[in-house]
């Protein structure tokens, strides 16, 4: 088996994120509408053996209110 590296997921890693994941809840990596939202406001990567995409990780700031740090007043 090639070396598992670790990198940035890109838009091309959308359905092999979800078939890495084997979820089929709304709210996994196979909602490629979540995983979007988390490259937007966060940091998503994917670890890859060669070309297959074998799992992903992601991270979102949050501030001690349970605020993103994009947020908005009202």
């Amino acid at each position: 088996m090639p070396d598992v590296r670790v990198r940035a997921a890109t838009e091309a890693d959308l359905a092999a994120i979800a078939i890495a994941t084997g979820m089929d809840d709304e709210w996994s990596g196979t909602n490629p509408d979540y995983v979007r939202h988390l490259m937007s406001h966060g940091r998503v990567v994917v670890a890859a053996a060669g070309e297959t995409v074998l799992g992903f990780g992601a991270a979102q700031q949050i501030d001690r209110n349970g605020l993103r740090g994009d947020h908005h007043a009202l």
